[in-house]
Formats: structure tokens, sequence, C-alpha cells
């Protein structure tokens, strides 16, 4: 499967890390794909919420809920 498919095919992405730093490269980078139709959610025991979302714990996350896992 080409990264094309795998963003067309999946449209939740868990991003390890986020944290509300905007100035942060993984800040804009969820902003963005969450701008374009994409569910964010945050993993990262600081934060309770990040973009709108609240946080999960990675303890939580159970795989057919969540498609695409990019740690930071």
């Amino acid at each position: 499967m080409t990264e094309k498919e795998i963003f067309e095919r999946f449209h939740t992405i868990a991003v390890v890390g986020l944290s509300s730093s905007t100035w942060r490269p993984s800040f804009g980078v969820s902003r963005f794909m969450q701008n374009v139709g994409y569910r964010i959610i945050p993993v990262n025991p600081k934060e309770t919420a990040v973009l709108g979302e609240k946080r999960s714990e990675e303890h939580t996350l159970n795989s057919s809920h969540i498609t695409i896992s990019y740690a930071v």
C-alpha cells in the first residue's frame, strides 16, 4: 500500500507526544491534517486536549479505532 493509498483510506491519526505548543512542527502538521478532514487524537499525558480533541492514554488506544500512528 502506498502512502497515498494509506491517506485516502484511513482518516484517524494518533499523534504520540502532540502538545499544545503551537511552535512545534507536530502541532502545525496535525492542525493541517485536521483542517483537511482527518481526526487527530493527541496522546500526551501532559495535555488534557489539543486541537479540540481530548487526550487519549496510550494504554487505551485500540488498533481498531486508530489507523495511523505517528510518534513525534
